[in-house]
């Protein structure tokens, strides 16, 4: 009932990857459609490629470096499907996207949704959010995705977002215009990484939002909202933000923008760099 697809490079992932599957997505069909990619094509291409290949009527994009926590979820998955065929994509981790170059979180209550294990360092950290009820979800983190075969058909991924991020954001976006969108908190893995929002990500961000800007443009969206986004970001201290050459945050601070209730945080982000942030926070400036 299920083609998981992944593209792979890293062998040591994958096996412990395939291993997780058989032991825990139950007493189901399922296919594993993985794609050798050591960066000769993007994930988009690698997805689509994969994809055309895949047999069963649901298919479930996952990233190598997972391992999956809960027993009986291909079960789980279908079941979901089956019972609003409505649903265009199911995922983990999500939220509400509007035209800010960003990714998928906005530092706003209610917008954000999340539940999985991610390894900060040597660290395992539940993330757990979940927001009031009624909140609208548009995008996925690209972690995991399961999506029908026949929404993949209709809206296939963009092949001309390029590189390793974003092709999440594209794909589930324009489903949401057609589909729901669910995360379930029913469905729990672990992921071996917390990602990387260094240099090629502020620069893939800028150049998607550049080529995709009347795409989002249709969400409503107030100027406070936009200051907390923006705050959200600058504040934002995933692995490689504070660590980017200050030409490229200047390049994002640029794109996402100041405001008077941002500019703070705006030039600290620019500002500030691994050896200045203990001094800098002994004198309470951040």
């Amino acid at each position: 009932m299920i083609s998981i697809i992944v593209s792979t490079y890293r062998k040591q992932y994958y096996e412990q990857l395939v291993q997780s599957i058989a032991d825990t997505i139950g007493n189901i069909p399922y296919e594993l459609v993985p794609i050798e990619n050591h960066g000769e094509f993007s994930i988009s291409k690698a997805y689509n490629l994969a994809a055309a290949k895949a047999k069963y009527p649901y298919l479930c994009f996952v990233h190598e470096d997972v391992v999956f926590e809960t027993d009986n979820w291909g079960n789980i998955i279908c079941e979901a499907f089956k019972k609003e065929i409505e649903i265009g994509a199911i995922g983990i981790a999500g939220g509400y996207k509007m035209y800010l170059p960003t990714g998928w979180g906005s530092g706003i209550d209610g917008w954000d949704q999340a539940h999985l294990y991610h390894f900060y360092g040597t660290d395992k950290t539940l993330i757990h959010a979940y927001p009031v009820t009624g909140s609208k979800v548009n995008v996925l983190d690209g972690v995991l995705i399961f999506t029908p075969r026949k929404v993949w058909e209709e809206f296939l991924f963009d092949e001309t977002v390029e590189g390793f991020h974003f092709y999440d954001i594209d794909y589930t976006y324009r489903v949401s215009r057609k589909y729901k969108i669910r995360i379930l908190d029913s469905l729990l893995i672990t992921h071996f990484s917390s990602g990387n929002f260094g240099k090629q990500w502020m620069l893939a961000c800028i150049d998607y939002h550049r080529s995709k800007k009347e795409l989002f443009n249709a969400i409503p969206i107030t100027k406070h909202e936009v200051s907390q986004i923006r705050n959200f970001y600058y504040s934002f201290s995933q692995p490689g933000m504070f660590t980017t050459k200050t030409f490229y945050k200047i390049r994002y601070v640029m794109a996402l923008g100041i405001d008077t209730h941002s500019w703070k945080s705006a030039l600290r982000f620019i500002i500030v760099n691994p050896f200045t942030i203990r001094y800098l926070r002994k004198l309470r400036l951040i």
